[in-house]
């Protein structure tokens, strides 16, 4: 017989101290210390304040130290009691995701075996012929992500429009006159600050109950999506913009990259090595956007496919450092979206076997999350440089984050 929910008892989690209503790894911590624990044992974190003795307890936003507390609570327990698999990221687990979600309405979903049988011929699946069921549920996530990103665009592009040294015309902006230009450092760093901005904006409209998180959250979660976001959403534009040919991609919403930066790039910076600096911001940009921009021409995605791993991309939230209800939540509207997105292969693309495409686009949530790490390390350096200040947001963003 389940207990029932007045008869829970709720503690303080030993690390974080927020309140949780069952045991993990053993001890009384809670799901979102327990998540972080399984992602982060194997890595290696900088103490934000340098002296490896931050607070411990509500509002602990230092890895270092949060990952060191769990450690010397859970010394002498047996490995194989605390962690089942390291990758809290897999493909499997979003298998599970999907599986148990639809089993709750009955529905079929893909299994882990068809998607391993069939991986080798993905594009071939990417690219079968489908009909269209033109009576085809309403997807109300799938509006909601298509209205959210569009009004996400116009912020992008206002503010950027409207930040260049002589602004462009009310007019041509409503009339789509205006032109990509490339991007130097002051515009991307003010395109960045925008999409930060149009970022919140997105997450408040789209998703019910984003806005109600407590603040912090909502930057933790803004801020891990903007950094592999950033490159899955040039990428996708520039391929319809540029053609698929082109190397050329986006760095901002209305500034370009084309493999190396411009002689103006870094005006107005009192950068002390510029060819140094020029090195390693190109090198940055051809690994994260042109890299980027290939797997997603690989890919071949559908618009509602795009919107879909957007989604996903937005509530991957595992191992950061966020409240139990931020986590709770998450795990539900990824739920929602792996069976809207389980829906629309089946109803109204047709498909009777999706694992392939379906894995396919679990992969470049991986492929992303790669393609983000070690920026930090780039970052420092620029910092030494005097590229970056310690106030600078797009510094700032990614030091928040790592």
């Amino acid at each position: 017989m389940p207990r029932s929910k007045s008869l829970k008892k709720t503690v303080k989690c030993l690390v974080c101290s927020l309140t949780t209503d069952c045991a993990n790894l053993g001890l009384d911590v809670c799901r979102a210390c327990t998540v972080f624990y399984r992602r982060s044992r194997n890595r290696k974190y900088v103490c934000r304040s340098g002296t490896e003795k931050c607070p411990i307890g509500e509002g602990i936003n230092c890895r270092k130290c949060r990952l060191k507390e769990l450690e010397r609570k859970l010394e002498g327990k047996p490995l194989d009691e605390l962690v089942r698999d390291s990758n809290a990221f897999s493909i499997q687990d979003f298998f599970i995701q999907l599986r148990a979600s639809l089993s709750e309405k009955g529905e079929r979903a893909p299994t882990e075996d068809s998607y391993s049988e069939s991986a080798k011929s993905t594009s071939t699946a990417s690219e079968a012929s489908c009909m269209t069921n033109k009576t085809a549920a309403k997807r109300s996530i799938l509006e909601r992500l298509e209205q959210g990103y569009r009004d996400m665009c116009d912020t992008r592009l206002t503010g950027e429009l409207n930040n260049r040294a002589t602004p462009t015309h009310p007019l041509d902006v409503i009339e789509g006159k205006y032109e990509i230009i490339p991007g130097t450092f002051r515009a991307i760093d003010a395109a960045n600050r925008i999409f930060l901005t149009a970022l919140l904006q997105f997450g408040s409209c789209t998703f019910p109950g984003f806005s109600e998180l407590p603040r912090d959250d909502k930057w933790t979660i803004v801020t891990n999506f903007f950094g592999r976001f950033r490159a899955f959403d040039a990428g996708y534009r520039a391929e319809r913009a540029f053609g698929h040919l082109s190397e050329k991609t986006f760095a901002g919403y209305t500034l370009s990259f084309d493999g190396s930066m411009p002689p103006n790039f870094f005006d107005d910076v009192p950068v002390s090595d510029e060819k140094e600096a020029r090195r390693i911001m190109e090198d940055k940009f051809n690994g994260d956007f042109r890299t980027g921009r290939k797997h997603l021409n690989d890919a071949k995605l559908r618009h509602e496919e795009f919107l879909a791993v957007l989604a996903l991309m937005f509530w991957t939230t595992d191992g950061l450092p966020i409240s139990e209800i931020a986590s709770k939540h998450s795990k539900t509207c990824r739920d929602a979206v792996l069976r809207e997105l389980n829906s629309y292969f089946r109803d109204d693309l047709g498909l009777d076997d999706y694992a392939p495409r379906l894995g396919e686009l679990l992969m470049l949530l991986q492929i992303f999350e790669q393609r983000s790490s070690c920026t930090l390390e780039h970052f420092e350096v620029l910092r030494l440089l005097n590229v970056f200040t310690d106030d600078s947001i797009s510094y700032r963003t990614i030091k928040d984050t790592d």
